[in-house]
């Protein structure tokens, strides 16, 4: 749960030599369950200077894909409650004006979620709700859909590689996808080129 609590500390030496900068901490859905959740309510009840972001990808992506708290199903295979992860934020006392939730894949919503939260003083948490591409059945739903780079529009100007996506790569001062079986399709690189040189194909 570190990832919310070393922030409150950054906050507060901020805080102490006057510098307005907010701190900013991250991390998953599952370690928020297992003992985020107790870092966030340490982060409300000091009013820390803390934007609080908690990846929700619906499994426990970071040791093998485990379920957790959040999912319908536990370790075992049965159905069992999902606990909702956005009441459980509201139930630290943080209001909805200071909550916002968005598709991480849609990179205006994430610019204005950080806008908004940099614009007040104080506690702000961000839940970016998107399942884990390497889930089997997200996999699946994802069929063939991949991105494509029209060589001809391409300007070389690397905009696209702002993501650090490991299936984009250049050649010949132009971007290309190296590693098409890697390609998801999340059109992350789509939103990036302001030359409408990327398309997704597939079904």
């Amino acid at each position: 749960g570190s990832g919310l609590s070393a922030p409150i500390g950054m906050a507060k030496a901020l805080e102490a030599q006057g510098d307005q900068r907010k701190a900013l901490g991250m991390l998953g859905d599952s370690t928020f369950f297992h003992s985020g959740i107790n870092s966030l309510i340490d982060v409300v009840h000091s009013k820390a200077n803390v934007i609080s972001c908690i990846l929700d990808n619906s499994i426990t992506a970071m040791t093998g894909h485990q379920e957790n708290a959040g999912t319908a199903i536990d370790l075992m295979g049965y159905e069992v409650p999902a606990i909702d992860l956005v009441e459980l934020v509201r139930a630290t006392g943080i209001g909805d004006d200071r909550i916002s939730i968005v598709d991480p894949l849609d990179l205006e919503a994430m610019q204005k979620a950080l806008d908004d939260a940099l614009a007040v003083e104080g506690p702000y948490v961000i839940i970016t709700k998107s399942p884990c591409a390497l889930i089997k059945d997200v996999i699946k739903a994802r069929g063939s859909k991949r991105c494509e780079i029209d060589a001809e529009k391409c300007r070389g100007c690397k905009a696209c590689t702002r993501i650090a996506c490991p299936s984009l790569a250049f050649k010949d001062k132009k971007a290309y996808i190296a590693d098409p079986a890697n390609c998801t399709g999340c059109g992350l690189c789509q939103q990036m080129c302001k030359f409408d040189a990327i398309s997704k194909v597939g079904e």
